[in-house]
């Protein structure tokens, strides 16, 4: 289920979507506010750790929108820190996800 790492947060991984999903908002709460606060190194640990995570349990239930929320907040980490380039890569990948989502409950 969890794809060669070790969750921590996940006690029982038979929990499975419910708690994926706990952690991965955990992160990217966690991930924002250290943004807005300017502790930028645990902001990208933070986000980097949730993208890690939606991407080794891609078959997990929301999985596209909480990577599409994580990569919205991966694009703000990068225009914070001035890296417009890799900024526009994240929020093109949350574009993506989110036409794919609008097709998928079409």
């Amino acid at each position: 289920f969890f794809v060669g790492m070790t969750i921590q947060g996940l006690e029982d991984p038979g929990d499975g979507t419910e708690q994926l999903e706990k952690l991965v908002l955990g992160c990217n709460r966690d991930g924002m506010d250290s943004l807005r606060q300017g502790v930028i190194t645990s902001a990208f640990e933070n986000f980097k750790y949730a993208e890690a995570i939606l991407i080794s349990n891609k078959d997990v239930g929301k999985n596209k929108t909480l990577l599409s929320m994580t990569c919205n907040n991966l694009g703000c980490y990068y225009i914070k820190t001035g890296m417009p380039h890799a900024a526009l890569s994240y929020l093109r990948k949350t574009l993506k996800l989110e036409n794919s989502l609008q097709v998928d409950n079409t």
